[in-house]
């Protein structure tokens, strides 16, 4: 099914929806009637007190936040699929053409995590559908979509009526190539919807009992022999006394309450143990969770945090196998017809961003030419990114030919001309670019020719040079530089140690 203007059709068709509390004169009747209702795929009524009880009960908000939120704290990725998966056939390009066309299908999508939080919720409600519209995933509404049956297709409901699946045109059928489902068989709201009316049983007897004991009513035994001009006095301070009042009394009254609470309420544990139930089908059965106490800080909010991180992981996993099938498949099969899936979506439930190993790869581009955008890049590691200007240094060791103007006017000297010659026909750059290098190659060049330096001071220098190797070649192109400067190195040491040697044999003839 495809529609246009979801959004608006279903706008007009539930305003009088907007109006209508599922809440008021609900019971557990009703809610039975409900719950088996959605096993025939009658969600309307259902789908739309559930909305209702996660804003109106404490606990299942909590949870829904909760659950939620440390959904939407992990990233995603586009992966290839793993070495143990691999044939060997394994096509290197053919996976990563695939996944730079899956990162730039998902970087399109406007709402991804808008979709990822609906997806969810199918934990709480049973089920979640979208439908890719554009450059939007388009969250359905779950009391605007019923189901034939249990496990079967599915339509669009526009006007969320109580009906069934017959009850709606054909033309809403859901096409299943199209759309993306998450089903759950064990809903939480299930258990939340019964939780919700209980407490408010309990809720309002609880009320009752605090009107009924919490102030409780005394009567005043006056003394034998009350004089009749004062029985009138008297009364008066009995009543005042037995409203909780002040007021004096004859000798011998005695007051005595008409109706003192028996032993404890029941009222709060019956309460606790609701909300127990409720956080056992939320957390999956972490009911130490209500033991902990909270509070800011490490101990026990820590420990909350870890609960819904597990629960975070186990439900990016669910969520990304349902979209790699539903959408990555599809998508895939469209762009490389006939070719296997190798990347593939995937929220990243079992990776922690380490922002030192990011800033490690960005720099390693950096000097391999490439350079990774700044607006990526601060969204990985939750730095402010910029970039600085060129400064000279980095003008001088820029390839790029266009950036030729760029270069210091430095020029080699006559003496350093072969060697920068040399370089520059190694690697294809312009010579003027190399200067620094030729001029060092120069120095140990006219050292190594000299026969008045000894072979200890020749190779002090030679480890002098080594360390200011790298500065220069920072920006560079390592691997041919340094088979160049193997080279060179290589003759001019030769040619040093073999003048060294012919003065030594000189002087000593």
């Amino acid at each position: 099914m495809k529609l246009k203007s979801t959004h608006k059709i279903v706008s007009a068709a539930n305003k009088w929806r907007d109006a209508y509390n599922p809440l008021r004169s609900l019971t557990i009747a009703r809610a039975v009637a409900l719950q088996e209702a959605y096993n025939r795929g009658e969600m309307a009524e259902l789908q739309w007190l559930y909305a209702a009880i996660e804003q109106a009960d404490p606990d299942l908000l909590a949870l829904v936040e909760r659950r939620t939120s440390a959904m939407l704290e992990l990233d995603w990725n586009i992966k290839l699929i793993p070495e143990p998966k691999r044939r060997q056939t394994f096509d290197q390009v053919l996976a990563d053409d695939q996944a730079a066309a899956l990162r730039a299908e998902y970087d399109r999508i406007t709402n991804l995590y808008e979709a990822i939080e609906h997806m969810a919720m199918a934990a709480f409600r049973g089920f979640s559908l979208i439908e890719p519209q554009g450059n939007e995933l388009t969250c359905f509404d779950h009391w605007n979509v019923v189901r034939d049956g249990y496990a079967g297709g599915w339509k669009f409901n526009p006007e969320s009526k109580a009906c069934g699946f017959v009850g709606l045109p054909e033309e809403n059928l859901f096409d299943p190539q199209a759309c993306i489902v998450r089903t759950v068989r064990r809903r939480i709201n299930y258990y939340g919807l019964y939780k919700y009316i209980r407490s408010n049983l309990s809720t309002k007897d609880w009320d009752a009992f605090i009107e009924i004991y919490g102030l409780p009513g005394w009567i005043v035994t006056m003394p034998p022999n009350v004089a009749e001009d004062k029985v009138a006095e008297y009364l008066a301070s009995a009543q005042d006394v037995s409203e909780g009042g002040s007021g004096a009394l004859p000798n011998g009254a005695t007051a005595t309450c008409s109706n003192p609470p028996t032993g404890t309420n029941p009222f709060r544990d019956h309460m606790k143990y609701l909300q127990e139930q409720l956080v056992l089908a939320g957390t999956g059965g972490l009911l130490t969770m209500l033991a902990m106490p909270t509070g800011i800080g490490e101990g026990a909010s820590g420990e909350h945090a870890d609960a819904f991180a597990t629960i975070a992981r186990a439900e990016a996993r669910r969520i990304s196998e349902v979209f790699q099938k539903q959408f990555d498949a599809q998508f895939l099969a469209r762009e490389f017809p006939g070719q296997p899936v190798l990347a593939y979506f995937e929220i990243a439930a079992q990776e922690s961003v380490d922002v030192g190993e990011i800033i490690t790869h960005a720099t390693a581009l950096a000097q391999a030419g490439y350079q990774i955008d700044p607006t990526e890049l601060a969204e990985k590691t939750g730095y402010k990114i910029t970039l600085k200007p060129a400064t000279a240094p980095e003008m001088l060791y820029n390839r790029d030919p266009s950036a030729a103007t760029n270069a210091p006017t430095h020029q080699p000297t006559s003496a350093s001309s072969a060697t920068s010659a040399t370089l520059s026909s190694t690697l294809g750059v312009d010579t003027a670019w190399l200067a620094p290098i030729a001029d060092l190659l120069t120095d140990l060049e006219r050292k190594a020719a000299d026969k008045s330096i000894s072979d200890a001071d020749l190779t002090a220098f030679l480890e002098s040079a080594a360390a200011r190797l790298p500065e220069l070649f920072d920006k560079m192109d390592h691997d041919a530089l340094a088979e160049a400067l193997e080279t060179a190195l290589g003759v001019a040491a030769l040619a040093g140690a073999k003048s060294a040697i012919g003065a030594s044999a000189q002087k000593r003839v």
